[in-house]
Parts: C-alpha cells; structure tokens; sequence
C-alpha cells in the first residue's frame, strides 16, 4: 500500500494518525486549540509561510484578483450595473438599514452571516475613511442622490469584501483537498478548474451569500478531517473544537439555508461511518468519560437553547399579512405555526435521552452495549455541534445591531423566519415533485455548461464515479481504503442532492446562476479523492484497475491541458469598460420591494426634508422639468426607434438601437406612457421579459392606475414561472379599479 494513501486522515476513533509530511496551510488549526507553549504556536505559524502550499494558493489567488480589478473592473462600478444582479445592492443595503436601526423584513434569504461581515468591515473602513460614516447616519440625507452615493460606497466596499471571501474559500478549499489527497497537483488542478467556472467567479464580485456557505461548510469539514482521536488534543480542546465546527455550520445555514442538505448529508455519512467502520477497543473509563460529558452537553443545550425565539413574532398579525407582509411573506407566515417549541423540544430531548441510556448500556457486554460503544463518539460530536449551532444564533447579528432591544427583535425575527421557511417556505414557490421532470432538468443543466473536462455531460460522470465508489467500497471491505471511499460517495452525494433540491426551484436558466455552485463544489472535492485513491492504487493485473488507471490519467491530462488553456483564454478576453449607463430610477424600482428596510427610511427622510406633499424622490419628478423642448426630443427619438424596428429583420444590430432610441425617449419624458408601452412590448417579443418587468415597474411608478400596465407585467411573470407575482398584480389591478370607481362615485 503506497505510504501516501495510508497517510490520508479520516476523523475516526481507532484510525491511524497521519505522518506529517512538513507543515502546509492549515494544518495547525486544530493545534491552536491545544495547550501549547505561546512560542511554539508562533514557530508553527512561521512554518506556514515557508510551505509549497502558499505558491499553489497564491497562483490560484492572483487568478481570481486579476480578475476582478483588470479584466472585470467590478470595483469601478457603480452600486447598481448590467454586469451584476439585484443582489449587489440588496444586502448591503439591507446591512446598512440594519445599522441605521430598522427591523429585519427579508425573509426569503436572510444572509445574516454576510450581513454581519458586512457589518464589520463597514466599522472598519469607517476607522480608517470617515466617508464611511455615512454608512452609519441615513437619517442626515437631503437627497434621494445622498442615498445612491451611500449604495455606491456601500456596494463597492461589498464586492471587495466578497473577494476576500473568495480568496479564503480557495485556501480552504485547497487545503481541504490536500488534506484529502495528499496530492499539490490534483488540489491544484481541480481548485483551478473550479474557480475558472463562470459560476463561481460571478461568485467572486457578486454580493451573494452562497460561496460564504460553502466556506464555513469547508471549514468546518478541513477541521473534522485534520484531526483523529489519537492526537494530542486535550479533553476539553476537543469539546471546544467540536463546538467550533458547530459554530461554523451555524454561520453557513444562516448564510444560505439552502445549505441545510448538505450539512445533514455530510455529517450524517460520518455517523455511518462510526457505527459501521471504527473499532470499539476503547478503555471503559474513556468511554464513560466520554458519555458523561455528552449528557451534560445535551443538557446544557436545553438550558441555553432561545426558547423565546421559537414562537411567533408580535408583529406578525393578521392585518400585517394582510397588508404589508407581500405576497411571499403572506403565504409562509400564513400557514406557519404559532410557535416550534414541540418538534425543537423533541429533538434536543431524545439527545438527552440517547445520551443516557448509552451511558447505561455502554459498559454492558451485549449487541446493545456494543452498538452504544460505537454511536457513542458520534453522540458526544452531534451534542458538542448543536451547542455549537446555538451559540451561532446569540452571536449572529451583534455585529448589526444598534441596541439590545433591536438585537432580540430581530434575532427573533430571524429564528421563526428561517424555521417557517424551512417548514413552509416550499409551498410558496414550488412545483409538483416529480423526480423525473427534475433530473431531466439537471441533464439539461449540464449540458455544455461543463464540457471542459471530458467532453460529456458532468452529472452523468458523477453517477459513474458514485457507482464505481460503491463497488470499491464493496471489494475492499475491511481494507483502509474503506473509509475513503465512502468520503467519495459521501461528497458526490450531497452534490447530487443539492442538485436535485436546486432542480424544485424556477428554471433552469435560474439554477444555472445562482444554484450550480453547491453541486459543482462538493462533486470536484470527491472527484479529487477519486483521482488520488486511484492513481495510487498499487500495480495490479485486473482489467477493471488498468481500465480506472488508464481513465483516471485521461482526466488527469484533461485538468492539465485545461490549465493552460483557460488561463490563455482568461488574459485574452477584452477588459469590461468600467462604466454603466443603468438609471438609477430603474436600479431604485428593482430593489424597491426587496429593500424594505433601506428605502423606508430614505423615504422618510426625504418627506422631512421635503415636507408636506407629495414625495419627489424620484429623479424624474425632481430633477427633470418636462418643457416642450424634452417631449418633442422623445417625440423624435421614439419615431427614429420606430425606424429601426422595422429594419430590425435586415439587420438585429437595429433592434438594440430600437431599444436604446427607446430608453432615451423614456429618460427624456418618462410622462410619456406610449414610450414605455413600445418598449416593453419589444423586450417581450424578444422573450426579454426580465428586462420588460423591470421597465413596467418603471412604468407603474409614473401610472400607477393604468391596467394595461398590470395585464403586461402579469404576464411577464407568467413566462418566467412566477405564477405567483402574476396572480398579485391581477388583484392589484382589481384594487386599483375599484379604488378608481370609489373616487368616481
């Protein structure tokens, strides 16, 4: 057996301890919980920067950075842009509203763990810059233009701190691999061609809460997998370690619950793993100790656990979902409970219950004695993480939060939500569940969105490798290559999973973007294992290994030609120009119904400022006098748009003129309904209706009583799957007629 795969840690009680092969990033993680001398933690951290893994990473850094300020240039931009998403300034709008003391509203995705970070590098970079005072004192505006330079600062600080994110989760993440493969070159390579994915640099600039997700998860498993129970952790550091990893699967389903299989998923094969694989010849006074403190563990989850979090929010009234919840809010907080005090109690009491009678049988010499002995590490690790869960909810908006009595609102807040959304949240917006529709969905995923490798769909390649695990697993039962493999089928697992559950979700243009990150993160991790497992395979004579040989230095040379290829491409491609001519109006009515704690505020300030009447907020009705002069301008520039439709057939370069001509029409008299009407009805005749929405939530600002305009929009909707919206704006026709028809008598 090649030294190399004997070497591979697995977090189990009786495996061997890996020899250390020199110190690499990370690896002394777990050490710093240890009762060390001060100045040989520093002599470790010293190690760090003089290992070959820093050049890996850095290689893999400078990719990423080279990225985002030269070929992307996202840092120039403004806080809203064509090449970014609603996203951009949702969150940070949302943390800004936080600071400025308003209440959590944002259901649907709370990301509090990136709200928080978000928090503190604002206090930072207001330590260092006083413009980033701002950030801290909405309530002092005096224009809604105070209000986009704040975003602006706001925003732009947010895309740099998502590229530090980005930056450790590749640390992590490469870590993480040569943890697992004792291999620089296959966690290089595969890093690589992860990171190279349109996907996850969208991630590296975009101020979205997934690949934060994702760097917790990978955290929390780098330290599960770097430590074994016969290294010299102390008693009370691997209770605080394992509380740790607890903390940082806390932070992760806080930042995206979506994150939620995953982290069953993955934890749960680990529980498998114990009862199936790992020795029991442990003393009875080790075992003892061990069960003990599980039940004082699980018994101070109950004390600690917030109680007073699990019931509904006050404010949460009947009148609320009636008229001010929204329509998704309507329909989760509808039909949630009144409070989950019942299956939370359950759960942390069978803990409690486990935890005792093991602590019962476990010295017995019976099936039941023995089967305690090898669930008892697995409990003792589940009630160390559900502290460690708990602890996450009391610390995870102290960052953003004003004041005590704003911190336990909204903490609150934030509990029910996520425990209705879970409970709830699916009814609001998914389809019938039909595996088949939903694997033909993911096929289709796949197809040509990742061909690089081996030319083929990935999702099939997945289930080849997870079927080839399997049958491993099975011919070398009792061998140490065992546990690794089932790691393998533990990782490509949860990518399938967290496919299939992407796959319930809108459609597949809106997986792509947004949701193809989890399953290609977790299917490159045990693709990695895979590769390493068999390429060290020692030499042997059967067809089956010569063939996994042969297929495995196939992909090998893939990855490797793919390196040099895509970094090519990479400094090939043209630089982004840096600059956007996005109106600030459509960027305001994108976000208007998103940002419910920002915008609120701002329009409060403003009818201050302002005072009685009417509120001008918008730039058209503030800034711009309509004369006769701007509406013949529109005049003449919606007839010249006309013009080019027409030879739109001779040449398509003449419909984006079309609808340019169109745009300026609308910003020279947005009082012009037909202007808005032309375009919108061109966007959907190109099947443009995400473009079409957000021109008739324009619109609807300047007409709000015009029913064509909510035909339109609801019909949009209906293209994009969203039947839900589409039946709202039908009943906000209906109020708004009768309303009409109230004035008229």
């Amino acid at each position: 057996m090649p030294e190399q795969i004997k070497n591979i840690r697995f977090p189990a009680n009786g495996a061997q301890p890996a020899k250390s092969r020199g110190p690499h990033l990370l690896a002394r993680w777990g050490d710093i919980l240890n009762q060390e001398p001060f100045f040989h933690r520093l002599k470790s951290a010293a190690c760090w920067f003089m290992d070959k893994n820093i050049f890996c990473i850095g290689f893999l850094c400078f990719f990423l950075v080279t990225n985002f300020f030269i070929i992307g240039k996202y840092s120039s931009y403004p806080w809203w842009h064509s090449n970014g998403c609603d996203s951009d300034g949702l969150f940070a709008a949302t943390t800004i509203g936080l600071l400025n003391g308003s209440s959590l509203s944002f259901l649907m995705h709370p990301a509090a763990s990136l709200c928080s970070l978000y928090g503190i590098g604002y206090h930072i970079l207001a330590i260092f810059s006083p413009q980033y005072n701002q950030l801290f004192h909405l309530n002092q505006i005096t224009s809604f233009f105070d209000a986009l330079r704040i975003l602006d600062l706001a925003v732009c600080a947010s895309r740099i701190f998502n590229l530090l994110f980005s930056l450790v989760f590749v640390a992590i993440f490469f870590s993480f691999l040569y943890r697992l493969t004792r291999s620089r070159i296959i966690a290089t390579l595969v890093t690589f061609c992860l990171i190279n994915m349109r996907g996850f640099l969208y991630y590296s600039y975009w101020s979205r809460p997934d690949l934060l997700a994702l760097l917790f998860i990978f955290a929390s498993l780098y330290l599960y997998y770097s430590r074994t129970p016969q290294t010299s952790c102390s008693w009370t550091s691997t209770i605080k370690l394992f509380m740790l990893i607890g903390l940082l699967n806390g932070l992760a389903i806080f930042a995206k619950i979506q994150i939620i299989p995953a982290v069953v998923i993955l934890f749960g094969s680990f529980a498998i793993y114990h009862v199936f694989f790992v020795s029991t010849n442990e003393t009875s006074q080790y075992l003892s100790k061990r069960l003990k403190t599980s039940l004082v563990i699980s018994l101070l989850n109950m004390a600690l656990m917030p109680w007073w979090m699990l019931k509904r929010p006050a404010f949460i009234t009947p009148d609320y979902l009636k008229y001010k919840a929204g329509l998704f809010n309507t329909l989760v907080y509808g039909r949630a409970q009144d409070n989950f005090y019942f299956p939370i109690f359950i759960i942390l009491f069978g803990m409690l219950v486990v935890s005792l009678v093991f602590l019962v049988f476990a010295q017995k010499k019976s099936t039941v004695g023995i089967f305690a002995q090898r669930l008892s590490y697995q409990i003792f690790f589940s009630n160390c993480f559900v502290t460690g869960l708990i602890i996450s909810i009391y610390i995870i908006l102290l960052p953003i939060s004003g004041n005590l009595a704003k911190y336990l609102a909204n903490t609150h807040h934030l509990i029910y939500s996520m425990l209705t959304n879970i409970s709830y949240g699916g009814y609001a917006n998914t389809k019938a569940f039909i595996l088949s529709d939903v694997w033909k969905k993911i096929v289709i995923l796949y197809n040509g969105s990742f061909n690089t490798l081996i030319r083929t769909n990935i999702f099939y390649v997945m289930l080849g490798l997870m079927t080839l695990s399997l049958l491993r697993l099975i011919t070398k039962k009792g061998s140490v290559l065992t546990k690794h493999y089932l790691v393998v089928l533990a990782l490509l697992a949860t990518g399938i999973i967290m496919d299939t559950v992407s796959g319930f979700r809108g459609d597949v243009p809106y997986i792509r973007i947004y949701y193809m990150i989890y399953s290609l993160t977790f299917y490159c991790a045990g693709a990695a294992l895979f590769l390493s497992l068999e390429l060290k395979q020692p030499p042997s004579s059967s067809w089956i290994n010569k063939f996994l040989k042969f297929f495995c230095y196939w992909i090998m040379f893939c990855l490797v030609a793919h390196l040099f290829s895509a970094t090519v491409s990479f400094f090939k491609q043209p630089r982004a120009s840096g600059i956007t001519d996005e109106s600030p109006i459509l960027s305001y009515s994108n976000t208007r119904e998103g940002i419910n704690n920002f915008w609120p505020i701002v329009e409060d300030r403003l009818r201050q400022v302002q005072g009685q009447g009417e509120l001008k907020i918008y730039p058209s009705k503030a800034k711009i006098e309509i004369n006769d002069s701007r509406k013949e301008n529109s005049r003449q520039l919606l007839n010249e748009g006309l013009e080019y439709l027409k030879k739109g057939h001779e040449d398509i370069r003449n419909i984006s003129k079309a609808i340019q001509n169109f745009t300026n029409a609308i910003k020279e008299n947005p009082t012009d309904i037909n202007t808005y009407l032309v375009l919108v009805n061109t966007y959907m005749a190109l099947g443009s209706y995400q473009e079409a929405i957000g021109f008739l939530q324009l619109a609807l600002i300047e007409f709000p009583e015009e029913g064509t305009l909510y035909n339109l929009i609801s019909a949009c909707y209906e293209k994009v799957g969203d039947s839900g919206l589409a039946t709202y704006y039908l009943k906000e026709k209906l109020r708004v007629a009768k309303k009409i028809s109230l004035k008229i008598k």
